[in-house]
């Protein structure tokens, strides 16, 4: 009995320190976003567009004019929370990801980018990108630490 409890407790010990087996990784490497990815979105775009109910629109959708002001910083660097299990991209700074990660067109579209991709002038583009610049620099110093938390409210 007491020759048993040795061998367990030397093979639980083993398992603890020993990696059960070769660790796989299924991210790609390169800040390029490929061609797999880009079809992969669109058809996310798709599918998320075929769900979609609005329940009462009364025609304010979609917006008719050209010219349009966002305001706020969430138009151009969305928080989107959590410090390392709440990050919503496997590879970014809790996976030991770039600093620069949130503001990859693999991880991130922000509200601006997205309204002058399709057509809009929006008139608080200057300020709102005055405010990015800040706000990534400002990033950029504090997040040696990815489980630190960043607040910027600079405007």
């Amino acid at each position: 009995m007491r020759k048993a409890k040795s061998i367990l407790a030397l093979a639980l010990s083993a398992s603890m320190v020993l990696p059960a087996g070769q660790a796989a990784f299924a991210a790609t490497t390169s800040n390029e976003v490929s061609d797999r990815e880009k079809q992969s979105a669109a058809l996310a775009r798709e599918a998320g567009a075929e769900s979609m109910v609005l329940l009462e629109n009364n025609g304010a959708l979609p917006v008719a004019k050209k010219k349009l002001a966002l305001f706020g910083g969430g138009a151009v660097r969305t928080v989107r929370g959590g410090t390392g299990s709440g990050d919503p991209f496997n590879g970014g700074l809790s996976g030991g990801g770039d600093v620069a990660v949130n503001q990859s067109e693999r991880y991130n579209i922000n509200i601006l980018t997205s309204f002058e991709k399709a057509g809009y002038q929006i008139t608080t583009a200057d300020i709102l990108k005055k405010y990015a610049e800040g706000y990534d620099a400002e990033y950029q110093k504090s997040a040696v630490n990815p489980m630190a938390t960043f607040a910027y409210t600079s405007f």
